[in-house]
């Protein structure tokens, strides 16, 4: 993409604090109070420049316009005839954001073989419209108690876009489960990632080489997940992600699968909607996007 999805320090003017993020017990807020109308709003608008504040067929044209430049100059490799497909190929991914990859749910859905898939898939991280999250992998026989899934999970590079992709004409529409969750958490990671990186192709305060490794877990036995792991200076950070105003403390059950981990573990963050930093135990800490 020519324009690249914006932080939301950026947004409100404040990219000199930006700071690579990782959970603490009491991390500082540095954006204004938002309720959970207002996130879902910022979710729902997304971080494409030219997007902010519009709606309706003004909104939808500045998607179309974007879409329009990924289609006719950016993409290689997709010929012009197959670009209405691709279009909806960009519409399944958009509604399978924060879910797992599968190719053969993929391609059914849109009618192509598994092996264009892989290639468009290629395509549209190659200009930046998604990226892949990969699971979180160790050496054969570490974690016997466990069995990590292996399958990524593609995020949409701007939950904007993919709103816009999913017919998703209003905020208030991502106060449900169906999108609001799975929107969220690809809103979150997104803005953890950015958090870490420095326009395209730099590390905010380090070198490229120095960006921490960015995966999830989830155990198919437990059915627990984390749906971010951060990996920085030898440490494990980990973040769950849910859309709820005040999580409950069973919300911690799911970091139970940490300790069968070969790696050591810092402290953990539940990233949701609440209005202030509360702990949820002495190693997980419940806070609100203000604090990325």
């Amino acid at each position: 993409m020519t324009n690249h999805p914006i932080s939301l320090c950026d947004r409100f003017g404040l990219a000199a604090e930006t700071r690579p993020f990782v959970p603490s017990f009491l991390p500082p807020e540095r954006l204004p109070k938002l309720t959970p109308e207002d996130v879902r709003k910022l979710v729902w608008e997304g971080g494409l420049p030219g997007a902010e504040g519009r709606r309706g067929k003004a909104r939808a044209a500045s998607f179309e316009d974007l879409l329009e430049r990924a289609l006719t100059q950016d993409l290689r490799g997709v010929r012009p005839a197959m670009r209405p497909t691709f279009r909806a190929f960009l519409k399944e991914l958009a509604l399978r954001t924060a879910r797992e990859l599968h190719i053969g749910e993929i391609s059914v859905a849109v009618g192509v073989s598994d092996k264009t898939v892989k290639a468009w898939l290629r395509a549209a991280e190659e200009i930046g419209l998604i990226w892949r999250l990969e699971a979180y992998r160790t050496e054969p026989g570490t974690c016997p108690k466990l069995q990590l899934v292996r399958s990524p999970k593609i995020h949409f590079a701007d939950t904007g876009l993919a709103a816009h992709l999913c017919g998703i004409r209003r905020p208030e529409d991502l106060a449900g489960p169906i999108h609001g969750e799975a929107f969220f958490e690809t809103f979150v990671v997104n803005e953890i990632r950015k958090s870490w990186m420095k326009g395209e192709d730099g590390i905010n305060g380090a070198t490229p080489t120095d960006a921490p490794s960015l995966s999830f877990l989830r155990d198919s036995h437990s059915g627990k997940r984390i749906e971010l792991l951060i990996r920085a200076n030898g440490v494990l950070h980990p973040v769950g992600v849910r859309a709820h105003v005040a999580p409950r403390p069973d919300a911690v059950k799911d970091f139970a699968v940490l300790s069968d981990l070969p790696e050591p573990v810092g402290h953990c963050a539940v990233i949701c909607m609440c209005g202030q930093p509360y702990a949820l135990s002495d190693t997980v800490t419940a806070h609100s996007i203000l604090a990325i």
